[in-house]
Parts: structure tokens; C-alpha cells; sequence
């Protein structure tokens, strides 16, 4: 059997493999399907959120997205693999999720995603599709159309056996730069999850991940933080966290349930 460290290995391995053909940086930031990134988290208080959304107002603005909930199913082992190699906080690591904006029904588009982190910088893969398409495709292991990202995404559910594990839901404000559109900030607030009901057409209840109206901010940025943004962080004392969604909801719900540890995500 493979230990977790050969697994990394070999993951990395085949990640800059497939990454040959897009070595120009430039290529992973504009490709419509493919993001390169890095991505910082701060958790923000209720009390502070106002002045903290008022400074980046100054300089940002509400995408074509506007205010929308973003709803995602998590797919991971039935031992939960893909999460506990995550907190185990490897060079690199990979995970795959199906998001849609808003409710979906069964030709409504929606995107499925692979997510891979090497070495504190985000390489997202995505793939539209209509919902039905994508359920298929998880279910399966067959993609809905031949392509590279299909290939990738296909041999990531053949080889890791994925089953749903958890629906995640969450209302978000996403904004970008008035000069630089590669530079984006989100907030997201009540953040919801179920272990049942893996239907995202069913809405998005469940039960709520932060107390206090708390949210999560997160800057995506492809250079350098700008020095406003800077400000605005020192000026809230605001620091960065490690914080993950899907993390926390694994450490809480299932650490703590069965061992009666308690981890710090």
C-alpha cells in the first residue's frame, strides 16, 4: 500500500505533466477554463464587515454575478482520503467539487471543478456543462465530451472512487479591481452544509458553518497585494487564516464526532 508521501509524489508528477503544454503564465491566467492564483482568507468579524466592505468599495466592483448563492457538492472517498490528506497540509494537494450559481435544474449549466494546490499557489480546471451532464459524468466516469480538462477530471474520479460527501452553500459578493480585473476579493456569508440530500436542485438549507453573522473574505490575486488592500487589512486587523470550508465542516462534524479530537483547520 501507498504511503500518503508516495501518493503526493506521484500526484505532483502527474500534475506537472499536465501542465507542459500551458508553461507560459500568462496562458494559465486568461485561459477562460484554467486559473492560476494565489488565494488568502481572513475570517471578518460582523462588527468591522461595513468598513472593511466600504474600503474595498472604493477601489472594486461588484462582478456580473453581483449577489449570489453559490451552491457546490463536495466529492471525496468513502473514508474521506481527499479531505484528511488536505489537513495533513502536503505540498500538494487536489480536490473536486460541481458548483452552480443559483439553483439549477436538470439543463441549467453548472461547473465542475478540479482544484489542485502546489506549493501555496491555486491551479483551478473547470468544465461547463448542463447538470444532468455533470451528475452523469461524477457518477460515472465518463465525460459528456472529449478535452483535456474532461481527461484530467475523468481520471480523477476512475482513480479516487468518489461518492458525495457534502452539499455546501453559501451567499457571496464577488468584486473586482477598477484597474486590475485579474485582482478579486469575495465575501461570503451564511454558509450552510448537509450530509444528505445530495441534490442541488433541493435549495440550499442546512445548517450554518459560522455563528454571529461572521463572514468569510477572500482576495485572489495573480502579482502582488496592492498596498490599499494592505491598509484596509491593517487598519481591521485583519490576519490571514488557513481557514477551509469543506475542512472545517470535516473537523467539526467528524474528528470531534468519532475520536473525540478536536483540530485546529
Amino acid at each position: 500500500m501507498l504511503k500518503i508521501s508516495d501518493k503526493t509524489d506521484i500526484m505532483i508528477k502527474m500534475f506537472r505533466r499536465s501542465a507542459r503544454f500551458l508553461r507560459n503564465r500568462e496562458v494559465w491566467r486568461m485561459a477562460g477554463n484554467v486559473f492560476e492564483r494565489s488565494e488568502i482568507k481572513y475570517l471578518v468579524k460582523n462588527d468591522i464587515f461595513e468598513d472593511v466592505f466600504r474600503g474595498v468599495s472604493e477601489y472594486m466592483h461588484v462582478d456580473k454575478f453581483g449577489f449570489s448563492t453559490i451552491m457546490n457538492i463536495y466529492y471525496d472517498t468513502e473514508n474521506y482520503d481527499i479531505i484528511r490528506e488536505s489537513l495533513d497540509k502536503p505540498v500538494y494537494k487536489e480536490k473536486i467539487r460541481l458548483r452552480s450559481y443559483g439553483i439549477p435544474g436538470r439543463d441549467s449549466t453548472v461547473f465542475l471543478e478540479l482544484k489542485k494546490k502546489y506549493q501555496g499557489v491555486v491551479y483551478k480546471r473547470r468544465e461547463m456543462m448542463k447538470y444532468s451532464e455533470a451528475l452523469s459524468f461524477l457518477a460515472t466516469g465518463v465525460p459528456p465530451r472529449d478535452g483535456q480538462i474532461m481527461r484530467e477530471i475523468a481520471y480523477f474520479i476512475n482513480t479516487r472512487k468518489i461518492t458525495p460527501s457534502v452539499v455546501l452553500c453559501y451567499d457571496r459578493v464577488a468584486m473586482f479591481g477598477n484597474e486590475d480585473p485579474e485582482q478579486r476579493v469575495t465575501f461570503d456569508e451564511a454558509i450552510k452544509y448537509r450530509f444528505n440530500d445530495f441534490d442541488l436542485s433541493s435549495g440550499d438549507q442546512g445548517e450554518l458553518l459560522l455563528k454571529n453573522d461572521d463572514r468569510l473574505m477572500e482576495i485572489k490575486l495573480s502579482g502582488a497585494m496592492p498596498f490599499w488592500l494592505v491598509g484596509i487589512l491593517e487598519k481591521n486587523g485583519l490576519y490571514p487564516t488557513t481557514f477551509s470550508k469543506y475542512g472545517r465542516i470535516y473537523t467539526e462534524n467528524f474528528i470531534k464526532l468519532h475520536t473525540g479530537k478536536v483540530l485546529t483547520v
